[in-house]
């Protein structure tokens, strides 16, 4: 029976404690990695969300941009009526995605009553 050779045994078994450390090194890599990302992830949800938010403050502070309780307090008009005259008259309105209510346009609705007049 041949015996095994020691120096290859002890070769091989320090060649695979030093793949399993730098398995382990990578692997810590990876992690860090890993952390960052959800790090920069959050960080730009968080800027999205400040920006959408300045957005929607912006167009409430900008005058032609109305609510439906201002086109309806405006117009002197219930919010049924705005709503037939939305469906049925074609009157001009602006749906943002994401959002659930109407907004209007001062300027769009003028336009809307002078060319029902003319």
């Amino acid at each position: 029976m041949k015996k095994p050779n020691l120096k290859k045994i002890n070769f091989r078994e320090r060649r695979i404690k030093e793949l399993q450390a730098q398995q382990k090194a990578v692997q810590r890599s990876i992690l860090n990695f890993t952390m960052k990302l959800y790090e920069l992830q959050a960080e730009v949800a968080v800027l999205k969300a400040q920006k959408k938010y300045q957005q929607e403050i912006s167009n409430k502070n900008n005058n032609d941009i109305l609510t439906t309780k201002d086109v309806c307090s405006w117009l002197e008009i219930s919010e049924s009526k705005l709503y037939r005259m939305r469906v049925f008259d074609n009157l001009p309105f602006i749906k943002k995605e994401g959002r659930r209510d109407v907004l209007y346009s001062r300027s769009a609705i003028e336009r809307f009553f002078k060319d029902q007049e003319g």
